[in-house]
């Protein structure tokens, strides 16, 4: 028995991954949605039916007049100027109908490119994101003791993992997991931007600002009236021959289909300008945190004192620096940005109180090893990433009594 393949379920995952935050999904989701739903539907209306219906001469045969409309429907049309008085030239061409469609897919391709790319990256450097996010996912679902347990369990596996990648890793606060989620950040944002250059160039005739021309013939016009990106009414001139001689003929036609693509194109045109806007300030905003060492330490610190916890800021820069590094800087934003403040707090709390336990045990910093933080007036020291923060392996019980030669 045939069955008919499912093609929503990929997308429905699109909108429950822990890897995207809400802004992302704009994009690799919602903007997806729609760009699909519109394709379907402008191709519908150009591909089924009749797009286009043109006036064809007196006494004209009935294949002759499949034929004006099919010659009309892949040449050029000369557009009918408001006010036209059938005696001036006609000059202005209109082109983009037929590639609509096209342009739709193309669009909700450039929306996905980013989020592809984050899926191929995100668990193939360092940390395991999308198995950490799993069970936070686990964590955020259960309450009481058992939440506080399997939090601790988390942020235990965590620590670990964040230990065993930065073991000996020369600079303290890179990652390329991190370098990647800035980069998807900004590739959303660009994809909106070139997206709404295309736009401009493909309806607007390199005007920016023609969706809101569009938008006010929408509102205040009668349907009936003249548009000037989307014109319903049209010229198409079609090549003949009558008595051995080329003769031109001048058809008008009707573009049904202009009716649907300019409310298509008029409610994108706001959507990928609200996407835009959206994608600029969470790019900012998470290159600030991993590039600018004041935004991430106010970010820790803020969790650290909700959950009940006031370090001190050597205590904290300590904590960033040695324990934390990007990787675990990214996992408590994905955390925060899926599953809200109140896990992203917890996580943090237990991921301090592991680092503070491990500190008591050796000494975090000496005179030898210590070099400037980021705040100069304060005067508070790091320790310098080429030499050992500490000595990992555990000090070994001698046994009394006569001792065993090893070799």
């Amino acid at each position: 028995m045939l069955r008919i393949p499912d093609i929503f379920t990929p997308f429905r995952r699109l909108r429950k991954d822990p890897l995207d935050d809400w802004v992302d999904r704009l994009s690799s989701t919602w903007s997806v949605y729609i760009l699909i739903f519109c394709f379907a539907v402008a191709t519908s209306h150009l591909y089924i039916g009749s797009p286009i219906e043109c006036v064809p001469p007196a006494n004209s045969p009935s294949s002759w007049v499949k034929y004006y409309s099919e010659y009309c429907f892949i040449q050029s049309f000369t557009r009918i100027p408001e006010n036209y008085d059938y005696e001036g030239s006609m000059q202005t061409t209109i082109s983009f109908y037929a590639w609509v469609p096209y342009v739709l897919f193309v669009q909700a391709v450039i929306c996905f490119l980013p989020k592809f790319l984050w899926d191929g990256t995100s668990s193939r450097f360092g940390v395991d994101l999308k198995s950490i996010l799993k069970e936070a996912k686990i964590v955020n679902k259960m309450t009481g003791d058992g939440r506080e347990r399997r939090a601790n369990e988390l942020a235990t596996y965590i620590f670990a993992y964040l230990e065993f990648i930065y073991e000996n890793h020369k600079m303290r606060f890179t990652s390329p997991t991190a370098f990647f989620y800035i980069l998807k950040k900004w590739l959303y944002f660009f994809g909106a931007l070139f997206q709404f250059y295309l736009m401009a160039l493909f309806i607007g005739e390199g005007q920016y600002d023609w969706g809101f021309g569009s938008l006010d013939s929408i509102i205040n016009n009668p349907p009936h009236s003249f548009s000037i990106l989307f014109p319903r009414v049209t010229f198409c001139r079609v090549p003949i021959k009558e008595h051995g001689q080329d003769k031109d003929r001048i058809f008008t036609c009707v573009m049904g289909m202009n009716v649907v693509f300019e409310k298509i194109y008029t409610f994108l045109y706001f959507w990928v300008l609200f996407v835009m806007v959206m994608s600029f300030c969470s790019a900012v905003h998470a290159t600030s945190i991993f590039m600018l060492p004041v935004f991430r330490y106010f970010t820790v610190e803020r969790y650290l004192k909700k959950s009940g916890v006031s370090p001190s800021r050597k205590k904290l820069l300590n904590f960033l620096y040695t324990n934390l590094h990007a990787d675990g800087m990214l996992i408590i934003i994905l955390i925060r940005d899926t599953y809200g403040n109140a896990l992203a707090e917890l996580v943090s709390r237990n991921l301090w109180l592991k680092a503070d336990m491990q500190d008591e045990e050796v000494p975090i910093l000496t005179k030898a090893n210590q070099y400037e933080s980021f705040d100069a007036d304060a005067k508070h020291y790091l320790p310098q990433p080429e030499t050992p923060l500490f000595d990992r392996t555990l000090p070994v019980k001698e046994k009394k009594g006569k001792k065993k030669d090893l070799c």
